[in-house]
């Protein structure tokens, strides 16, 4: 009796060590795959060095590793273990507060003030944002500085009792109150502040537990809402109005309600519960849609996501960081580090919002002095810029007017343009320094 049962433990040893290699050679199971950076070597080359020194035997055991058959459920399950029964977050980069909330570190970093960068940059950030805003005026454009909300600062309590805020300064509070004392001429809404007047009377969700950014449903029914308000009182016209319509609740949450539970790549679903979602419309009636330009981290992209944005804005373009930009049909056929071209996309829009969250007020606020000397014609490095972009356009006029074959096409597209010879021939010369840049820039 003993042997048939201990011949089938062998057997079911035997199956589970094999199970693996099988996975890994069949696939015939499909696994899902890890969220986040998931570093995996693929290829260990065989050379006689490598495999002296040992660097190759170190590879393919990593290798063998990272590849093995299950290794995903495998990471799954252990990461589920160790936030159910330890109440550890997985992620090494995500807080597991109270209630299963989940905070981005890099949130209560700045909450707690451990980035604070001194009264004095931030007092002289803010006199270079005034003097854009006032320059921006000067070509009917509106600037809005928008201030968006953080997680940890909302939902504070729900944070590990040892990450309490210690009462030192911040950025955000520094720079909120300096724009109250000493710069009362910005246009400056602070959502991070409404956020915090909503937290104890909203009667939904202002945050899902297993996201960092503002619910879908707060994010169109209160942010874009007050937002589109605050651009119509600077512009001194009014704007689409927003009319709220059916609320759905629902347990299959929408992106970007899970962006950070994902990341833990638990084996069970993140218990995150069902949250609001709301049908948003817009009444045009009398109103004027401006032409819209973002210059924004992440949280923008809930209002730019939305699909009903094309009725309240004209149009909306989104430069996220300042560097990636959107739509990209339209900024792929421009030189992206033009800054002329960049000043004349700028200076086509109605209004710009500069929307950085508190995490990205170190940085994201510093647009201003990469696009400040776009407006700036003393700047040294604008002049450099004029000089050099000059020096080729004349370089290229030459080239066109040494080539007979080449000046007569310019001759026959001038009277099929209406142009003159001499704007053809600028166009043609600044199209080349255009393509020139573009074939530099994919070096």
């Amino acid at each position: 009796m003993k042997k048939p049962v201990l011949l089938l433990l062998l057997g079911l040893v035997c199956t589970v060590l094999l199970l693996p290699g099988l996975q890994l050679v069949t696939g015939v199971i499909t696994e899902p795959e890890l969220q986040g950076v998931v570093t995996v070597t693929d290829k260990c080359d065989l050379t006689a060095d490598s495999l002296l020194s040992g660097k190759f035997q170190q590879c393919a055991s990593v290798w063998a590793g990272n590849h093995a058959g299950f290794r995903r459920t495998l990471i799954r399950i252990n990461n589920q273990v160790t936030f159910s029964l330890f109440r550890i977050s997985p992620e090494e980069s995500i807080v597991l507060g109270k209630d299963d909330y989940l905070f981005e570190k890099i949130y209560i970093n700045s909450y707690l003030g451990n980035d604070y960068i001194g009264r004095a940059r931030i007092v002289d950030r803010l006199k270079r944002v005034e003097r854009f805003q006032e320059i921006l005026k000067q070509h009917n454009v509106d600037f809005v500085l928008v201030f968006t909300p953080s997680k940890a600062r909302i939902l504070s309590d729900y944070l590990p009792d040892h990450l309490k805020s210690a009462g030192q300064p911040t950025n955000y509070e520094t720079y909120c109150d300096v724009l109250s004392k000493e710069g009362s001429k910005i246009h400056f809404l602070d959502l991070n502040r409404y956020y915090q007047l909503m937290r104890d009377t909203a009667t939904l969700p202002l945050y899902p537990k297993g996201g960092t950014h503002w619910t879908n449903y707060s994010a169109r029914r209160y942010a874009l809402d007050t937002l589109v308000k605050f651009i119509g009182k600077v512009r001194g016209t009014p704007l689409p109005k927003m009319i709220p319509g059916e609320i759905t609740w629902k347990d299959s949450l929408e992106n970007p309600d899970e962006d950070i539970a994902g990341l833990l790549n638990l084996f069970f679903p993140y218990p995150s519960g069902s949250l609001p979602y709301i049908s948003v419309n817009a009444d045009s009636t009398g109103a004027v849609k401006p032409r819209v330009l973002a210059i924004s981290d992440s949280y923008f992209w809930e209002f730019y996501a939305w699909g009903k944005l094309p009725y309240v804005f004209k149009s909306t373009d989104f430069w996220v960081w300042n560097s990636v930009r959107y739509p990209k049909e339209k900024y792929s056929q421009y030189p992206q580090e033009d800054l002329l071209w960049l000043k004349q996309d700028m200076l086509a829009h109605d209004v710009v919002l500069l929307m950085p969250t508190e995490q990205n007020l170190p940085t994201l606020i510093e647009f201003d002095e990469r696009t400040f000397i776009m407006f700036d014609p003393t700047n040294p490095v604008l002049v450099a810029l004029m000089k050099k972009r000059q020096e080729r356009i004349e370089f290229y006029k030459k080239l066109i007017l040494n080539d007979k074959k080449w000046s007569d096409v310019v001759r026959q597209k001038a009277v099929v343009r209406n142009f003159t010879f001499e704007e053809m021939l600028q166009r043609d010369a600044e199209w080349m320094l255009d393509q020139e840049i573009n074939v530099q820039k994919q070096k």
